[in-house]
This record gives C-alpha cells, sequence and structure tokens, in this order.
C-alpha cells in the first residue's frame, strides 16, 4: 500500500460521496481566508465557490477572481467581484496581490513554470499564497487516457492537454523563485461515483476542451474514455469506481530583494 503523508486536510475515506468532499475543501478554504485583511488585493484561482469569494469581500478585501469556466465568472460578477475567464499562464499583474489561494481542484494549470512564475510576479514583497496543485491520481489518469483515445481517433491536435506534473517538479520549480515555503506536503482526497456519474465527471472535466469537435465525434470519444477509465480506476462493487485525487500543497511568500 502506497503511504500517505497525514494532515488535517487529508480525505482518504472512500465511503463519502463528492458532496462531501467539496464541503471539506470549502471548510478549508474558509479557514485559510479568516487571514485575509481589510484593505488587501487578494486573487484566487478557480472561483466556483461564491461564499469563499463573498467572505474575502465582506473582510473588506479587494478580491480578483480566475477561472476557465463562464459560468463561475458569470456568478461571480452577480455578487459584485471581479473576475476573469482565463487562465493563470496569462495573467500580467506585477507586485499587486497580498495573497492568492487556489482550493478549487477542477481549475486547471497548463503550462506549470509560467504559471507559477507568473503567480509570483503577481505577489508584493512579502505576499503569501496557499495552493493545491493536482499532481496526480484520477485526473493524470483521465489526462493520459484522453491523448491516447485523440490520436486513436486522429484528433490529436484539435484538444488542449494539460500536464501534471510530480511533486518533485513543482519543488524544483518554487526552488528556482524568489520565494520562501512553510509548507510542502502531499493531500489524497477521493470520492465515488456512479457509472453514469462516470459520464457527467468526464465531460465536466475536458468538455470545453473538446469544443472543436462535432457532437458525434465528442460522443464517441467520451464513450471511449469512458470505457478506459472504467477498466484502469478502483472498483468498488458492480457500477462504482473510487476516483481519487492527488495534490502537491505548498504555501509561502514572496521574498524578493532586489
Amino acid at each position: 500500500m502506497r503511504k500517505k503523508d497525514k494532515n488535517l486536510f487529508d480525505f482518504v475515506d472512500p465511503s463519502f460521496f463528492h458532496g462531501k468532499m467539496r464541503d471539506i475543501i470549502r471548510k478549508d478554504a474558509m479557514r485559510e481566508t479568516e487571514n485575509v485583511r481589510d484593505g488587501e488585493q487578494i486573487l484566487i484561482l478557480g472561483c466556483g465557490d461564491v461564499g469563499i469569494l463573498r467572505k474575502v469581500m465582506d473582510a473588506g478585501a479587494e478580491c480578483l477572481g480566475i477561472s476557465d469556466r463562464e459560468e463561475e465568472v458569470i456568478n461571480a460578477r452577480r455578487i459584485g467581484i471581479r473576475a476573469l475567464l482565463g487562465n493563470v499562464e496569462n495573467l500580467e499583474y506585477k507586485s499587486r496581490f497580498d495573497q492568492v489561494f487556489m482550493k478549487d481542484h477542477r481549475y486547471r494549470i497548463y503550462f506549470p513554470e509560467r504559471a507559477i512564475k507568473r503567480l509570483v510576479d503577481s505577489l508584493k514583497n512579502g505576499g503569501k499564497f496557499k495552493l493545491e496543485l493536482p499532481i496526480e491520481g484520477n485526473l493524470s489518469l483521465m489526462e493520459s487516457s484522453l491523448r491516447k483515445v485523440m490520436a486513436e481517433e486522429g484528433f490529436g491536435e484539435k484538444v488542449e492537454y494539460i500536464s501534471y506534473p510530480t511533486k518533485e517538479k513543482y519543488e524544483k520549480i518554487f526552488s528556482e523563485m524568489p520565494v520562501s515555503l512553510y509548507e510542502t506536503l502531499v493531500c489524497y482526497r477521493s470520492e465515488i461515483l456512479e457509472y453514469p456519474g462516470l459520464r457527467i465527471w468526464l465531460k465536466k472535466h475536458i468538455g470545453n476542451r473538446m469544443a472543436l469537435l462535432s457532437v458525434s465525434d465528442q460522443k464517441r470519444c467520451l464513450t471511449k474514455l469512458e470505457d478506459i477509465m472504467k477498466h484502469t480506476t478502483e472498483n468498488i462493487s458492480g457500477d462504482m469506481v473510487i476516483m481519487e485525487y492527488v495534490f502537491f500543497r505548498v504555501a509561502g511568500e514572496k521574498n524578493f530583494s532586489g
């Protein structure tokens, strides 16, 4: 059995459903945003939880949310929070933010080196960050399976792919940045999906990346991908699978002195 780094934020009990996992992530994020102060500039990557955004706003901070999901941006703007549709890799802010948070497991980083550099650049000197970066688990498995299916179907150039670096790769990236780290660990969370839910799970994670394919091609590719995931994911019964998420949790601050 693989040894797991223990911490208070682990969620490894497979008897809970995905709603429970979201609750734990949300409570975790709520605790961490308690240190937000009046007048601070806060960047949140993945703005699907409006409650967390509202808490930051109620603390008197100015919040900017970034998401690659249009519905999340719309919901954030409805409560008066500035939100942008896009990716952190294209962030152009310099020394603006006091804190950066990333707790949304649905948010994707496509180019890790560039993303971390842009994040660090966006922080003020002494600015803090708390991130949970997907590294392995079923997200990584899905990505490798997606590449296989797209290659077989001849659509390899029509889909954007996501890189899931190892913990060691992220450690190397941060070691080359002007930051001090005070927390690095691996977190495990899991959820149970019935087979009908597996198709929905796949569409949520890759649907927007298959936009260049016709509807019929999307359905065919999703069916093949679903079949691969069923046979390569741990089964707990005839029609249920455990989906495991593995994150590299890293916290620190910028200490640039140049």
